[in-house]
């Protein structure tokens, strides 16, 4: 009998046992976390993705703004009597087949013949010019004469000014031309002589092709639109001439 009892009552601590044991691996499991094998993301994360890995991405992709070329780096891509040339063959395309543009020899200005091709002293081109050509009429009865100039850095709208006050619009024979312009853009200058269909031509070809700039009217002659109201060809100087028609008045003096 005892030892059916000793048997009972190790069965009973052998159960006991067993369900305390069973309680404290459900509480370990309820209290301990799944583990993070490295491949779940916090919710965190999605909903601020921005890292600090990002964030310089981010501005290294940011738009670097360009720089506008300034008008005094203005540089054309032939030399300076092929640039004049090229404007002067724009003017002549708005002119058209039914104007007439006289034909003309392009060559070197010097500062030797500047007062008279450019209308300023000799020290004002050795200080203000690095270059220029002129293209004036073949024929001296067409007052008709165009210049592009080169001038140093910044020197531009000096440099129209001295052309504009300087210039001797008259220095033909007889003729004169009906306008005379002054432009300048960037670092060059350009003078537009001659009728006012041209010089304004050529005006507005030089300043298309440099993209702006400005431009003065220095010297208005007879016949232009500005003085007759209506268009005009090349002025005549008749300085002091009289026409055909008029009558001479002379001194009647008795014979004998």
């Amino acid at each position: 009998m005892k030892k059916i009892l000793a048997i009972l009552l190790a069965l009973c601590m052998v159960l006991a046992l067993t369900a305390c044991g069973s309680e404290n691996n459900d509480d370990e499991n309820k209290e301990t976390p799944p583990a993070n094998n490295g491949n779940d993301t916090p919710k965190e994360e999605y909903e601020n993705p921005s890292t600090p890995g990002n964030e310089s991405e981010e501005n290294t992709n940011e738009e670097t703004p360009t720089e506008e070329t300034p008008a005094s780096e203005i540089n054309f891509t032939g030399s300076l009597e092929e640039t004049l040339t090229e404007i002067e063959n724009l003017a002549k395309e708005a002119i058209g087949e039914d104007g007439f543009y006289p034909m003309g020899f392009t060559d070197p200005v010097t500062a030797e013949v500047a007062q008279n091709m450019l209308g300023f002293s000799e020290d004002d081109f050795n200080t203000y010019v690095e270059e220029a050509v002129s293209s004036i009429a073949a024929i001296a009865t067409f007052a008709h004469q165009m210049a592009l100039v080169k001038v140093t850095s910044g020197n531009a709208e000096t440099v129209k000014n001295l052309i504009a006050s300087g210039y001797d619009s008259r220095k033909w024979i007889c003729v004169f031309p009906e306008i005379s312009i002054a432009a300048y853009a960037g670092d060059y200058v350009l003078l537009a002589v001659g009728s006012e269909k041209n010089a304004h031509a050529v005006a507005d070809a030089f300043l298309k092709l440099t993209g702006g700039g400005d431009s003065e009217i220095f010297f208005e002659g007879i016949g232009t639109e500005a003085e007759t109201g209506e268009g005009g060809g090349m002025g005549l100087d008749i300085g002091g001439l009289l026409p055909f028609d008029a009558e001479i008045e002379t001194d009647e003096t008795d014979e004998g």
